[in-house]
């Protein structure tokens, strides 16, 4: 559900979780074939820890960003958009990238 657009950003409200859930049930969005695997395992394993259901999203090629995560996830993330692992990123105003 769209809840408003403004400054190019779309803000959706209730609909990130099943989005997330629902979709990647099936599949995955990640570009395996043009990123350097030793590096993405690493990444997603130091991450892991601290919050590994945002990993396992990252493995499918999603993930979220926002103020409220860790340094950890905030430079996997990141790390995994340039690399084109990550294909898909749900974002606050906090990516700047």
């Amino acid at each position: 559900v769209l809840e408003e657009e403004k400054h190019n950003q779309i803000i959706l409200s209730g609909l990130e979780q099943q989005l997330l859930d629902g979709i990647l049930d099936e599949g995955t969005l990640a570009n395996r074939h043009e990123c350097d695997r030793e590096l993405v395992d690493s990444l997603l394993e130091r991450a892991s820890s601290e919050n590994p259901r945002l990993v396992g999203y990252m493995q499918r090629g999603v993930a979220y960003h926002h103020a409220g995560l860790n340094n950890k996830g905030r430079v996997t993330i990141e790390a995994l958009f340039r690399n084109r692992y990550v294909q898909v990123v749900f974002s606050t105003a906090t990516l700047g990238m």
